[in-house]
């Protein structure tokens, strides 16, 4: 939070101040608040989850904690990187068994907020206008959805060949980061971009069988929260360029150039494979998240107890 508020004060990059300069290196505070956040509600859920209908008892710290981060990010302003944070947060709680009629009674709250907030800011409300209708303005707002979408079109089913794409030749705007989805889909076609979307897939699929397979509550969490945070991202980017959402400077995990949110994403994968290794020796173990919830017991049958004298962890490596 301090560095949040630090960074409102740093000299303003494309009209936003997001980054830190260290050393000719930019820093984001941001994408580092997430994986506290991430760590903060895993912490407070495993202590408090037995009452988490509870509001001031176990969504009061967690709500206080998010609301402050998704202000001070959104005072950058950043709303793709907000959002992000209110999803993953969201996600964990209902993992933690919160009742249905709470999380459908925030949702309707936050829909007039969400409005406000889009429709409040002129960036934001010509950025949805252009994302309803780009062709209304195609060399202004609406020239990167139309640029994305004629990279991702021309790259037909095999594509131009690597390095052969022309849209990233001064076309199309942030071809290294937040549309680098659409360079792939030009140089390798249809193919290419469903490899890119399957491995993201897995990635997600894996992880959330470490969540299952985690040997304590906290763990669960921490997994589920690590997953979440690389499948909203991933979620996010592509479906901007491709045009299902308005345009965010949201980048593709571990695709789009460096930064923090590389070091990020990398450092949550670390962690998430720790969790998995711990996961191994507690393979004969009942998955925390489905033991708390007090659900009947059942030996995770996907996973063997053994197979050589050492465990595999969760994602199958010994």
């Amino acid at each position: 939070m301090l560095a949040l508020v630090a960074v409102l004060f740093s000299s303003p990059v494309n009209g936003a101040r997001r980054w830190f300069g260290v050393g000719g290196i930019g820093v984001q505070p941001s994408e580092v608040a997430k994986l506290a956040a991430i760590f903060f509600i895993a912490a407070i859920l495993e202590r408090r989850m037995h009452r988490i209908d509870e509001v001031g008892y176990a969504l009061l710290p967690i709500g206080v904690a998010v609301i402050g981060l998704v202000a001070l990010i959104l005072a950058e302003p950043d709303f793709g990187t907000s959002m992000s944070l209110l999803l993953i947060a969201a996600v964990m709680v209902c993992a933690a068994g919160l009742n249905y009629r709470y999380i459908v009674g925030v949702a309707l709250a936050a829909m007039p907020a969400i409005y406000v907030i889009v429709m409040g800011s002129a960036y934001r409300r010509r950025r949805t206008l252009a994302f309803l209708n780009p062709w209304d303005d195609p060399l202004g707002d609406g020239f990167q959805i139309i640029q994305s979408i004629i990279a991702v079109g021309t790259g037909g089913l095999w594509g131009r060949g690597l390095m052969n794409g022309v849209q990233k030749l001064f076309y199309l705007p942030e071809p290294h980061t937040d549309f680098i989805y659409a360079v792939i889909s030009e140089e390798l076609g249809l193919v290419g971009a469903t490899a890119v979307l399957v491995c993201f897939a897995i990635v997600a699929w894996r992880g959330l069988r470490v969540s299952l397979l985690a040997p304590d509550t906290f763990g669960a969490f921490l997994a589920l929260g690590l997953t979440t945070m690389v499948a909203i991202q991933a979620f996010v980017n592509i479906s901007v360029v491709l045009g299902l959402m308005p345009t965010k400077g949201t980048p593709l995990p571990f695709v789009s150039a460096g930064g923090s949110s590389l070091v990020i994403n990398l450092i949550g994968m670390g962690i998430l494979l720790n969790v998995s290794q711990h996961a191994g020796s507690g393979a004969l173990a009942e998955p925390s998240l489905r033991q708390a919830q007090g659900r009947p017991a059942r030996r995770a049958r996907w996973l063997p107890a053994y197979e050589s004298p050492r465990h595999k962890d969760a994602w199958g490596f010994a």
